[in-house]
């Protein structure tokens, strides 16, 4: 199994999390890549997107817990493209 790198999170107008992933990526960017992939495929979880207004991605440095500030906070629109 992969060493978990990084967690991004779908957070509502408070910043309240919605639901997470988890990701084995090197590198943020390819995480976001992978998030377009994957809201725009799944059906399941549309209504999570409707309610999300941020996506943020954690650094898990020892592969468990997160760091307290984001690596890359986006609005949720930035997916939609």
């Amino acid at each position: 199994m992969a060493k978990q790198t990084y967690i991004s999170y779908l957070q509502d107008s408070n910043g309240n999390m919605i639901t997470f992933e988890r990701w084995a990526y090197k590198k943020p960017g390819t995480i976001i890549r992978a998030l377009k992939q994957l809201y725009s495929t799944n059906y399941i979880i549309k209504r999570d997107l409707e309610r999300a207004k941020t996506v943020a991605i954690y650094a898990t440095p020892d592969g468990y817990n997160r760091d307290s500030k984001p690596v890359l906070l986006i609005p949720i629109e930035a997916l939609a493209k």
